[in-house]
């Protein structure tokens, strides 16, 4: 009974290991996704229908809210493939709500 507790035991903590080894895996990655998406937003020479192509190219799980400070920037936001769109010039809390809405229906 004690080896079998043992092994059980030593099982334990490698799946423990595991499981925090994968949780800083998946926070470095999203981490990085979103540095990616604040660079690709930047680059010269690029339409943001091209960012966002590139985007979802290079990372199609990827979830995009499309901030500009043109709110008739919206239709091509959404028609390119962004998630969302949020004019800068809008509350906090709107951003917020495009957020929460977005990690409700893809399970965040």
């Amino acid at each position: 009974m004690k080896q079998a507790t043992a092994g059980l035991s030593q099982l334990n903590e490698q799946l423990q290991q595991e499981i925090a080894a994968r949780r800083r895996v998946e926070a470095a990655l999203q981490e990085s996704q979103r540095s990616l998406s604040t660079l690709l937003s930047n680059l010269p020479g690029l339409t943001p229908a091209d960012t966002l192509t590139r985007l979802r190219t290079a990372f199609p799980r990827l979830k995009v809210v499309a901030l500009s400070g043109r709110s008739e920037a919206r239709q091509s936001a959404l028609a390119a493939g962004a998630d969302a769109f949020v004019s800068k010039g809008s509350p906090p809390e709107r951003l917020l709500a495009a957020l929460n809405t977005i990690c409700e229906e893809s399970s965040c």
